[in-house]
């Protein structure tokens, strides 16, 4: 009987069985060195799409939210606005392009608040810190959410 032995080198990336550049290998939370599948809780953050300028958002402008979650196994998302949960409505414009994206139509002074995501998966839930979007008015608005 022959026998066969391996020793893993750092140059091995090797992975129970999962090939290099495989999703669930590369989705490590920052600041794992080592090339071992570990399950982990949600890392979430917050932000608005690239394209807008938190300083510069007008009433009727659509608003594009991301939320960035590092997880294993892969976390569902939920959102919310002022603390209570959001769902996908037609008639206030609320909708889920991807589980991790948020985008409000047209919006309005009412649409102003704190805005946060999080993300669980079977190793637990993690809140992103909330978002605050003000919204510029015409001259015919009141004044709204002055801090």
């Amino acid at each position: 009987m022959r026998r066969f032995g391996f020793q893993a080198r750092g140059s091995d990336h090797l992975v129970e069985g999962k090939p290099p550049g495989d999703p669930l290998v590369e989705g490590k939370p920052p600041g794992q060195t080592h090339d071992t599948y570990h399950k982990y809780p949600p890392i979430v953050r917050i932000k608005l799409d690239s394209s807008l300028k938190a300083n510069d958002i007008n009433d009727g402008d659509d608003v594009y939210f991301q939320c960035d979650v590092q997880a294993n196994p892969e976390a569902f998302v939920s959102w919310y606005k002022d603390g209570k949960e959001l769902h996908p409505e037609t008639t206030t414009a609320i909708f889920f392009p991807s589980g991790r994206s948020l985008v409000l139509r047209s919006v309005t002074r009412n649409s102003a608040g704190e805005y946060s995501c999080a993300a669980f998966n079977t190793e637990g839930k993690s809140t992103s810190e909330p978002l605050m979007l003000e919204i510029m008015c015409e001259s015919k608005c009141s004044a709204f959410n002055l801090l």
